[in-house]
């Protein structure tokens, strides 16, 4: 089925945030000229945008109708979301990665820190040490933290009331570990340089490592069981209990995480386009047109699939019966 690009606005410099979307609005920030964006979701008419003091490859979590962003100088924003405006910023001590909203609280990783504040004030909870550099994306679930770092290659849990490190274990060393911690039913899974781990949330068991079909900076998509990643050129699907390969396809895949909605797969690639998926039978549904470089992963909402690229925003959508 062909797909129609609904909205294509100014060029973007250097996108390597992912597009967060809510209600009737898309946001997205910028590298390379540290701006947050909101557009309308439907019609993709700029809303308003605002410059923060540092390079943004953060991807906005959105709530409480709030927008909260990382800036590369180590500040946590909280933008209102409908004009923009500044709530509140706090510093968390140098970041590279996005923070994460559960139950009213944000939490956001510093280079060597975590830190968890009140999504309506910014009043600090709590601010605990961590053994390495972070720049993964904080999964919350269980009453726990779980974040991943590249200094001393590991997962760590921490206690999300208080900070306490519950437990910590070593995964394969790479040389730089960008994807993000997956918490799903007891188990956290994990892409790194050297294969995709499933870990117990509880103490840090080991289930299985695949050593296939990963990268040390995509960060999983997770279905109906089955475990959908980017690595070497090819997306892969795997077992969510053993880790067995189900399928893969040669997709050229990109660095953006792939996204899953209503029975299709969406992976970026290199090439700088949008495919899709049947998850069923495996088959490529469509490839969307060439929307520049990009490392931004898709959103899919609302039949639409929104993402980010060096050639602007983009929003794919299936063409009206």
């Amino acid at each position: 089925t062909e797909i129609y690009t609904l909205s294509l606005h100014d060029a973007l410099p250097i996108c390597f945030s992912s597009v967060s979307v809510q209600s009737d609005r898309v946001y997205l920030g910028t590298l390379g000229d540290s701006t947050l964006r909101a557009w309308l979701t439907r019609t993709g008419r700029r809303l308003w945008s605002t410059v923060t003091s540092g390079g943004l490859e953060s991807t906005a979590a959105l709530g409480g109708g709030r927008v909260f962003v990382e800036s590369n100088d180590g500040t946590l924003y909280a933008f209102d979301g409908a004009s923009g405006h500044l709530d509140w910023s706090q510093s968390i001590g140098g970041a590279a990665t996005s923070p994460t909203l559960v139950d009213g609280v944000v939490y956001a990783a510093g280079y060597f820190t975590m830190n968890a504040f009140i999504a309506s004030t910014g009043a600090l909870l709590w601010s605990a040490d961590l053994p390495g550099l972070v720049r993964s994306v904080p999964a919350v679930a269980d009453g726990k933290v779980f974040v991943s770092d590249e200094s001393t290659t590991a997962l760590v849990a921490l206690d999300a009331s208080t900070g306490t490190q519950l437990w910590g274990t070593k995964i394969h060393k790479g040389s730089v570990q960008l994807a993000s911690p997956v918490y799903h039913r007891g188990k956290v899974y994990l892409c790194t340089s050297g294969g995709l781990y499933a870990i117990g949330a509880r103490a840090g068991y080991h289930y299985w490592v695949e050593p296939q079909g990963c990268d040390q900076d995509t960060t999983p998509a997770l279905a109906n069981g089955v475990l959908y990643t980017d690595g070497d050129g090819q997306t892969w699907a795997f077992s969510d209990q053993t880790g067995a390969l189900l399928w893969s396809a040669s997709s050229g895949g990109g660095d953006g995480p792939p996204a899953v909605a209503n029975g299709v797969l969406y992976v970026t690639t290199d090439t700088g386009t949008i495919q899709a998926y049947d998850i069923a039978t495996h088959a490529l549904l469509w490839t969307s047109r060439h929307t520049g470089s990009h490392e931004s992963g898709p959103a899919v909402v609302n039949g639409m699939v929104y993402v980010g690229g060096s050639n602007g925003l983009y929003a794919f959508g299936l063409p009206p019966s």
